[in-house]
């Protein structure tokens, strides 16, 4: 909630929850759809933010990121930053059919290189395997940021979008 208030009212925002088979065949479930963030989208984004809870599913983390990637090329507008943020506190928890890293590199290889989509991920608690997740975000220019408290998470959050505004790095 705290970064949506960063975010200019000329933003779209939508919020997903990910977890193992959450909305079958996905591994993630839209609890608020893409749009302006105008005050009645500020309050579906807050009424969401105050009912997520931890449940127990696997992550689903590499699918739902390549999910999200595809989701926000589909609907990219040229004229602004199109950004995913993931916040997630763990590894890849998924069915043996899931996808691995090498499967969510070569997914992120074959994007539309020119949507350009800044992808973020923050990891909380240690267990996100942050080189090798990097590796994987390479093709489109990804991020990965250990967060060992709450209150890195803002600092983390203006890292991305600064990122996010500056193009593709290197």
């Amino acid at each position: 909630t705290q970064a949506v208030a960063l975010w200019p009212a000329t933003s779209s925002v939508g919020i997903w929850q990910f977890g193992f088979q959450l909305a079958p065949p996905n591994n993630w479930q839209s609890l608020v759809p893409i749009a302006t963030l105008d005050a009645a989208q500020q309050t579906l984004i807050a009424q969401a933010t105050a009912k997520l809870h931890a449940q127990s599913t696997g992550t689903g983390l590499y699918a739902t990121i390549l999910g999200a990637y595809h989701q926000v090329q589909a609907s990219y507008v040229a004229s602004i930053p199109n950004e995913i943020l993931v916040f997630t506190d763990g590894i890849d928890q998924d069915d043996p059919g899931s996808i691995s890293l090498t499967q969510l590199q070569a997914g992120l290889a074959a994007a539309d290189p020119t949507k350009r989509v800044q992808l973020s991920i923050f990891g909380f608690g240690g267990s996100v395997p942050s080189t090798a997740l990097t590796n994987a975000l390479t093709p489109v220019g990804g991020q990965v940021d250990e967060l060992t408290s709450p209150d890195q998470a803002i600092g983390a959050f203006v890292h991305a979008v600064s990122g996010g505004l500056s193009g593709y790095p290197g």
